[in-house]
Protein backbone atom coordinates (compact mmCIF):
# COMPACT_ATOMS: atom_id res chain seq x y z
CA UNK A 1 0.00 0.00 0.00
CA UNK A 2 3.14 1.94 0.82
CA UNK A 3 3.92 2.18 -3.12
CA UNK A 4 0.61 1.77 -4.45
CA UNK A 5 0.36 6.04 -5.61
CA UNK A 6 3.25 5.01 -8.19
CA UNK A 7 2.26 4.11 -11.57
CA UNK A 8 5.30 2.14 -12.18
CA UNK A 9 4.56 -0.68 -9.15
CA UNK A 10 0.74 -0.44 -9.85
CA UNK A 11 1.72 -1.87 -14.05
CA UNK A 12 3.94 -4.14 -12.47
CA UNK A 13 1.82 -6.00 -10.17
CA UNK A 14 -1.34 -5.68 -13.20
CA UNK A 15 1.37 -7.79 -15.42
CA UNK A 16 2.74 -10.12 -13.09
CA UNK A 17 -1.25 -10.41 -12.11
CA UNK A 18 -2.00 -11.31 -15.61
CA UNK A 19 1.00 -13.43 -16.45
CA UNK A 20 0.42 -15.99 -13.32
CA UNK A 21 -3.66 -15.61 -14.36
CA UNK A 22 -2.57 -17.31 -17.62
CA UNK A 23 0.12 -19.55 -16.43
CA UNK A 24 0.30 -22.88 -14.96
CA UNK A 25 3.12 -24.54 -13.86
CA UNK A 26 4.08 -26.38 -11.05
CA UNK A 27 7.19 -24.94 -10.01
CA UNK A 28 5.35 -21.15 -10.18
CA UNK A 29 3.20 -19.50 -7.79
CA UNK A 30 -0.62 -19.78 -9.25
CA UNK A 31 -2.52 -16.64 -9.09
CA UNK A 32 -6.28 -16.56 -8.11
CA UNK A 33 -7.70 -13.21 -8.97
CA UNK A 34 -6.83 -9.68 -10.37
CA UNK A 35 -8.88 -6.36 -9.29
CA UNK A 36 -7.04 -4.05 -11.16
CA UNK A 37 -9.53 -0.75 -11.52
CA UNK A 38 -8.56 2.18 -13.40
CA UNK A 39 -8.29 4.66 -10.10
CA UNK A 40 -6.87 3.05 -7.40
CA UNK A 41 -4.55 0.40 -6.31
CA UNK A 42 -4.64 -3.21 -7.87
CA UNK A 43 -4.79 -6.58 -5.78
CA UNK A 44 -3.50 -9.76 -6.81
CA UNK A 45 -4.79 -12.65 -4.88
CA UNK A 46 -1.72 -15.61 -5.05
CA UNK A 47 -2.11 -18.71 -3.48
CA UNK A 48 -0.19 -18.88 0.17
CA UNK A 49 2.62 -21.18 0.10
CA UNK A 50 3.41 -22.95 2.87
CA UNK A 51 7.23 -23.52 3.20
CA UNK A 52 10.20 -21.55 3.82
CA UNK A 53 12.17 -19.36 1.09
CA UNK A 54 15.45 -20.98 0.00
CA UNK A 55 17.46 -17.77 1.48
CA UNK A 56 15.53 -18.99 4.92
CA UNK A 57 16.75 -22.57 4.26
CA UNK A 58 20.56 -21.47 2.99
CA UNK A 59 20.75 -19.62 6.50
CA UNK A 60 20.27 -22.39 8.37
CA UNK A 61 22.04 -25.69 6.19
CA UNK A 62 24.22 -23.48 3.80
CA UNK A 63 25.25 -26.07 1.77
CA UNK A 64 22.64 -28.76 -0.18
CA UNK A 65 23.74 -32.00 -1.33
CA UNK A 66 24.28 -32.97 -4.70
CA UNK A 67 20.98 -34.34 -5.00
CA UNK A 68 18.94 -31.53 -3.72
CA UNK A 69 20.61 -29.69 -5.99
CA UNK A 70 19.98 -31.60 -8.89
CA UNK A 71 16.58 -31.72 -8.04
CA UNK A 72 16.62 -27.94 -7.50
CA UNK A 73 17.71 -27.12 -10.66
CA UNK A 74 15.76 -29.27 -12.78
CA UNK A 75 12.79 -27.75 -11.26
CA UNK A 76 14.37 -23.89 -11.56
CA UNK A 77 15.13 -24.70 -15.52
CA UNK A 78 11.43 -26.34 -15.96
CA UNK A 79 9.75 -22.73 -14.41
CA UNK A 80 11.98 -20.81 -16.28
CA UNK A 81 11.51 -23.04 -19.48
CA UNK A 82 7.93 -22.84 -19.29
CA UNK A 83 8.16 -18.96 -19.22
CA UNK A 84 10.68 -18.68 -22.10
CA UNK A 85 7.92 -20.77 -24.17
CA UNK A 86 4.79 -17.69 -23.24
CA UNK A 87 7.66 -14.84 -23.87
CA UNK A 88 8.86 -14.09 -20.66
CA UNK A 89 11.99 -14.12 -18.66
CA UNK A 90 11.82 -13.68 -14.53
CA UNK A 91 14.63 -10.98 -14.42
CA UNK A 92 15.21 -11.44 -10.91
CA UNK A 93 15.98 -15.46 -9.81
CA UNK A 94 17.19 -15.51 -6.25
CA UNK A 95 17.34 -17.53 -3.15
CA UNK A 96 14.46 -15.06 -1.48
CA UNK A 97 12.09 -15.63 -4.92
CA UNK A 98 11.88 -19.40 -4.57
CA UNK A 99 9.82 -20.87 -1.95
CA UNK A 100 10.38 -24.78 -1.16
CA UNK A 101 7.91 -27.16 0.22
CA UNK A 102 7.35 -30.69 0.02
CA UNK A 103 10.34 -31.09 -2.45
CA UNK A 104 8.97 -28.82 -4.53
CA UNK A 105 10.40 -25.51 -5.54
CA UNK A 106 8.02 -22.51 -6.80
CA UNK A 107 9.52 -19.35 -8.32
CA UNK A 108 7.63 -16.35 -6.87
CA UNK A 109 7.74 -12.57 -7.21
CA UNK A 110 7.35 -12.10 -11.15
CA UNK A 111 7.01 -8.35 -10.85
CA UNK A 112 10.01 -7.71 -12.80
CA UNK A 113 9.27 -10.29 -15.62
CA UNK A 114 8.95 -9.22 -19.02
CA UNK A 115 9.78 -9.86 -22.62
CA UNK A 116 13.16 -10.35 -24.08
CA UNK A 117 14.64 -7.71 -25.67
CA UNK A 118 15.82 -3.83 -24.25
CA UNK A 119 16.04 -3.44 -20.44
CA UNK A 120 16.39 -0.65 -18.52
CA UNK A 121 19.74 -0.83 -16.63
CA UNK A 122 20.24 -2.30 -13.24
CA UNK A 123 16.55 -3.81 -13.13
CA UNK A 124 16.67 -6.66 -10.64
CA UNK A 125 18.37 -7.29 -7.37
CA UNK A 126 22.35 -5.96 -7.45
CA UNK A 127 23.80 -9.33 -6.58
CA UNK A 128 21.29 -11.44 -8.67
CA UNK A 129 21.12 -9.72 -12.05
CA UNK A 130 23.23 -10.63 -15.11
CA UNK A 131 25.98 -8.79 -16.46
CA UNK A 132 23.61 -7.51 -19.71
CA UNK A 133 21.07 -6.62 -16.78
CA UNK A 134 23.26 -4.28 -14.93
CA UNK A 135 24.53 -2.64 -18.04
CA UNK A 136 20.87 -2.21 -19.48
CA UNK A 137 21.68 -4.69 -22.94
CA UNK A 138 19.02 -6.76 -24.14
CA UNK A 139 18.00 -9.34 -22.16
CA UNK A 140 17.41 -13.12 -23.10
CA UNK A 141 16.47 -16.62 -21.62
CA UNK A 142 20.76 -16.62 -20.49
CA UNK A 143 19.36 -13.87 -18.22
CA UNK A 144 17.85 -16.03 -16.08
CA UNK A 145 19.91 -19.36 -16.85
CA UNK A 146 22.38 -16.76 -15.17
CA UNK A 147 20.34 -16.36 -12.11
CA UNK A 148 19.23 -19.97 -11.85
CA UNK A 149 23.45 -20.41 -11.61
CA UNK A 150 23.44 -17.90 -9.40
CA UNK A 151 21.34 -19.88 -7.03
CA UNK A 152 22.76 -23.35 -7.63
CA UNK A 153 26.55 -21.95 -6.91
CA UNK A 154 25.38 -20.39 -3.68
CA UNK A 155 23.56 -23.45 -2.39
CA UNK A 156 25.94 -25.69 -3.83
CA UNK A 157 29.30 -23.49 -1.60
CA UNK A 158 27.44 -21.70 0.91
CA UNK A 159 28.55 -18.49 -0.69
CA UNK A 160 27.41 -15.76 -3.46
CA UNK A 161 29.60 -15.72 -5.95
CA UNK A 162 30.78 -12.26 -5.57
CA UNK A 163 30.70 -11.76 -2.36
CA UNK A 164 27.66 -10.90 0.05
CA UNK A 165 27.45 -6.95 -1.13
CA UNK A 166 24.47 -5.27 -3.22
Amino acid sequence: PDRARRASVRRSLVREGRLLLAASHPHLVRAYELHAPRAGAPALVLEALGGPSLAYILAEQPRLPAPSLAHLGRQLCSAARYLHGRGYLHLDIKPSNIIVSGGAARLIDLGLSGPPGPCRAGIGTARAMAPEQALGEPVSAATDTWGIGLVLYEAATGHRPFGDGG
